[in-house]
């Protein structure tokens, strides 16, 4: 996970964690980023917009 804002550390979560949190995280900032490293999507929530989901190749 990668917060809107580079001072708050990035961490490294369970998929299982982040979404039985995903109230709280988004609470915590309007916009993150979240890499999912098995399958390499990448799902990009922003407040207001909502959230885009992209395969990296």
């Amino acid at each position: 996970m990668f917060w809107s804002n580079f001072a708050v550390p990035s961490v490294a979560l369970g998929a299982a964690v982040i979404a039985s949190h995903a109230d709280t995280v988004l609470d915590c900032s309007p916009a993150c980023w979240i890499f999912l490293t098995d399958s390499g999507v990448l799902i990009e929530f922003q407040d207001g917009e909502g959230f885009m989901v992209g395969r990296i190749p």
